[in-house]
């Protein structure tokens, strides 16, 4: 039985970053499309909606079985079994190369070796350091609850990815064409990826599902990119 991942709390009001877009890096918006009407969805439905995949869907667990709540320590608490190592940013100019190397990072998790906490954190790393133009809560939204986390563990459940494509979505090239100062601003680009991930847990379970997503990156000539945030929608 195939269920979703939820995640806690997002879009209390537009971020710092969206703000900043709508004033200066208006192109980032034409390319979004849905940006502003995801961000007024998430307001309302609050902390109990279900996240959407990277393509759109719902995101699945896999779970060959109901998942239930494991009657295990508190999270820092517990066994974490072999060494977990966190995904780290490639260091990198390459707006496309890093944003499929994101792209495997929110793909890929470990619920047998790592903790909730450890997750967040690892996804925190890709983001840039200018928090101006870092939308934390799109990442964040595909971060499931720490209950829920909990009882993926349980299960056994991880996740391994393999990124295929990346490019500059037509709408953004199209823009930049027509006004290429507009990118000197924040140099935030706008870039799709496609791969597959596959999802396995206990008793050699496995499935596995073709995954598109949107990122803008940001990459300031001389220094290397950091995730800016996931777009709600696929811009191709």
């Amino acid at each position: 039985m195939r269920t979703s991942l939820s995640t806690g709390p997002v879009g209390r009001g537009l971020s710092l970053w969206q703000r900043t877009a709508i004033g200066v890096i208006v192109f980032l918006l034409l390319v979004a499309g849905a940006w502003a009407v995801a961000t007024t969805t998430r307001e309302h439905t609050g902390a109990e909606s279900t996240p959407a995949s990277p393509d759109g869907a719902a995101a699945p667990s896999a779970s060959p079985t109901p998942p239930h709540t494991p009657s295990s320590p508190a999270e820092d608490e517990r066994e974490a079994g072999e060494e977990w190592v966190p995904r780290t940013p490639p260091s990198t100019s390459d707006a496309v190369l890093f944003a499929q190397a994101a792209a495997e990072a929110l793909w890929s998790y470990d619920t047998r070796r790592a903790t909730h906490r450890e997750r967040t954190a690892e996804l925190r790393a890709w983001m840039t350091a200018e928090e101006t133009y870092a939308d934390w809560e799109s990442v964040a939204a595909q971060i499931p609850t720490p209950e829920v986390w909990l009882q993926l563990a349980d299960n056994e459940q991880f996740a391994t990815a393999q990124s295929e494509s990346g490019h500059f979505p037509a709408s953004f090239e199209e823009q930049l064409r027509a006004r290429p100062e507009l990118i000197t601003e924040a140099y935030v680009y706008v870039v799709t990826v496609t791969g597959r991930q596959s999802i396995h847990w206990r008793d050699g379970g496995r499935g596995a599902e073709e995954r598109t997503v949107t990122l803008a990156v940001q990459c300031r000539p001389g220094d290397r990119c950091g995730l800016a945030g996931r777009l709600p929608t696929v811009a191709f």
